[in-house]
């Protein structure tokens, strides 16, 4: 909820201006986790301030660790962690993703490709409001589509979620 772009408080405060990203600064990429997307108009600074500091402290090295444990990811789990980065997507910077998503983003598909048909069968009964494997990929695949050269792994994401509907 805290890093969802179109919850009540971001909308309100879109037009706050980033304090760790300020709008004439040549801060490089690498310094930091997000950056505002548009500095003229909903630049969403406290967002990005929040991803910022979600990064300052640890977070993202934290999700990584997690996903390379591997050894407690459900599909909640999963679903909880992935989501909202997948809908910060276009605010993270490009370093962010290479090193933190890139590596979670060929892991998942290994993790949902060892679910068994009784797993998918208890998602299915589970997901009557809202489709949390589909939703996994979809946010996989936009943070794929940030990455330049990365068309062969959104495809293949696109691919693998028909094949997880098919089963």
């Amino acid at each position: 909820m805290v890093f969802n772009p179109c919850n009540k408080f971001h909308t309100f405060n879109s037009n706050q201006q980033s304090i760790s990203v300020p709008v004439n600064s040549n801060i490089a990429d690498d310094e930091i986790f997000a950056r505002p997307i548009d500095y003229y108009k909903n630049q969403r600074g406290w967002l990005v301030d929040l991803i910022n500091l979600f990064g300052s402290m640890g977070g993202f090295q934290i999700l990584l660790e997690r996903f390379q444990n591997k050894s407690t990811l459900t599909i909640p789990v999963i679903f909880a962690l992935i989501r909202p980065f997948g809908q910060v997507h276009e605010y993270l910077t490009l370093p962010t993703i290479l090193k933190y998503f890139m590596p979670i983003l060929e892991i998942v598909p290994e993790i949902l490709e060892n679910l068994t048909d009784e797993e998918l069968k208890k998602e299915a009964k589970n997901e009557s409001k809202n489709d949390a494997i589909s939703v996994i990929i979809k946010s996989c695949k936009l943070l794929a589509a940030r990455v330049p050269h990365q068309e062969d792994t959104v495809k293949q994401l696109e691919i693998f979620r028909l094949k997880i509907i098919l089963r």
